[in-house]
């Protein structure tokens, strides 16, 4: 199998060998394979033959390509839409967050995913939550208004939502947070 003839010194020692190989084939176009190569030994342990197993893997790459292409659409839509989200398994560590929460954070979005939120929040910020956490984590949806500074000390108003995510037997798993900042609508609400 010339395919797998860069394994055979590993073959030879008694190793099983998997990869994957790409075919392009004139009849049915594009083709993905996992390969296992076993080798057979005999009772001194020499490698007399080598069993070739050969799975078409060609729609689980397929779906694993649709499912990559997908994931990137649905971050490129997120990370544009107005606001900051993230979303939180129940133990409250970040599992995702949009380019604008990893921002004002101050932060890049691979330093917070799977940090707590006591690890990325300011302890002012994490004490004021807790109540809110504690209630999305039973499975309740929360929402409300809160006045917090950037990191400039601009003040800004933000309109909070914490909204559960229910595993199949609907426990609560995870939670989605949403943060939309309403500066400007109150700021124009108290001049009329």
């Amino acid at each position: 199998l010339a395919v797998g003839s860069q394994h055979i010194p590993r073959l030879l020692n008694g190793e099983v060998i998997n990869f994957q190989h790409h075919y392009l084939s004139k009849n049915h176009g594009n083709l993905d394979f996992m390969i296992t190569l076993i080798p057979v030994k005999d009772d001194t342990g020499e490698v007399l033959a080598v069993l070739v197993q050969m799975d078409n893997v060609t729609e689980v790459e397929s779906a694993r390509r649709e499912v990559a292409d997908n994931k990137e659409l649905l971050e490129l839509i997120i990370d544009t839409i107005p606001g900051l989200f993230s979303y939180s398994d129940i133990n409250q560590k970040y599992l995702y967050v949009n380019k604008a929460y990893a921002e004002w954070q101050g932060l890049t979005k691979p330093e917070i995913i799977g940090k707590t939120f006591k690890e990325i929040l300011p302890t002012e910020t994490h004490n004021f939550i807790k109540p809110h956490l504690a209630e999305v984590t039973r499975g309740n949806k929360v929402s409300y208004s809160r006045r917090v500074s950037d990191r400039s000390g601009a003040k800004h108003v933000f309109d909070v939502r914490y909204i559960p995510h229910f595993d199949r037997n609907k426990q609560p798993k995870a939670f989605l947070t949403s943060l939309q900042d309403i500066t400007d609508q109150r700021n124009a609400e108290n001049r009329q």
